[in-house]
């Protein structure tokens, strides 16, 4: 009989993981398309204001300005921009409730905190990247939007903040925390690299 050299705990948990990175990636494709497509056309509708046209847009008998071409196509941008960021969002969420549903199983328990449930982990012999912690506080923070998960993820990974958020000193702080969260496709990639390292593999190296 030939001994087959994987974990099936590795392949459901990467597959299932590859399934994710696959929606998303075709979720978000169609979106930058469009962002892209609409910068296109402001660009061209610029240099076609430079070189002397006629503006595109409507006025009232006053004179005041009822709707400008410039001014729809950055709203088109912006709306797409945001929409763009409220899918990376989800599928973060996403990615992190994989690994805790998958670390759940592995385990065989039924409601365990993230830094016990890594315990757990660990002891089986499955790796934890570090930055696991700052993944499940990025959920955290995007669930709950509240102080304490913004306070505990502007610690932990204070690079997904907007770039010009600057945290007061003092708690109390009123913010909409769930919007000074920025996240680009290059942390996207990391969180699902993170996610990755963080359990067992398909293919344990032979002792």
């Amino acid at each position: 009989m030939v001994a087959f050299n994987f974990d099936p705990r590795g392949v459901f948990f990467h597959s299932g993981l590859d399934t994710i990175e696959q929606g998303y990636s075709a979720a978000t494709l169609g979106v930058m398309q469009e962002i892209n497509k609409e910068k296109a056309a402001a660009y061209d509708y610029s240099r076609y204001i430079a070189a002397g046209g006629r503006p595109i847009e409507e006025r009232a008998e006053d004179g005041g300005m009822i709707w400008s071409n410039d001014e729809l196509l950055e709203v088109t941008i912006r709306t797409a921009e945001d929409g763009l960021m409220s899918l990376r969002k989800a599928f973060a969420v996403s990615v992190y409730h994989h690994w805790e549903r998958s670390a759940l199983q592995w385990t065989g328990k039924t409601n365990e905190k993230h830094d016990r449930l890594v315990e757990f982990v660990e002891s089986m012999g499955y790796a934890a990247h570090p930055k696991l912690r700052a993944v499940c506080d990025l959920t955290n923070l995007l669930k709950h939007a509240n102080e304490k998960w913004g306070v505990q993820l502007h610690r932990t990974w204070p690079e997904l903040f907007t770039p010009d958020f600057v945290p007061p000193s003092e708690g109390g702080w009123r913010t909409d925390w769930y919007e000074q969260v920025a996240l680009s496709e290059t942390n996207m990639s990391e969180i699902f690299d993170i996610v990755r390292a963080s359990g067992p593999v398909i293919r344990p190296i032979s002792a």
